[in-house]
C-alpha cells in the first residue's frame, strides 16, 4: 500500500458538508484506509471570478492500493 496526501475543498453551496461527504466517498473506497484529516480551514479565493465566496479546505492522508 502507498501513501498519498490529498487536498479537498469547497466554495459552492454548503461547503462543510461538501467536504464531509469527499471525506465520506473516499473512506469507502476499496483498500483505501483514512490516515489523519486536517481541520478545515476557511480562505479567501485566489483569482478566478470576481465575487466568489472563501473556501473550506482540509487535507487528508490515506494509505491506498491505488497507483
Amino acid at each position: 500500500m502507498v501513501i498519498w496526501y490529498l487536498g479537498v475543498g469547497s466554495n459552492l453551496g454548503s461547503r462543510r458538508r461538501n467536504i464531509k461527504l469527499a471525506v465520506k466517498k473516499i473512506s469507502a473506497l476499496e483498500d483505501t484506509r483514512i490516515i489523519k484529516l486536517s481541520k478545515i480551514f476557511e480562505f479567501p479565493p485566489a483569482g478566478g471570478p470576481v465575487g466568489q465566496g472563501n473556501y473550506f479546505n482540509a487535507a487528508l492522508k490515506i494509505q491506498t492500493n491505488f497507483s
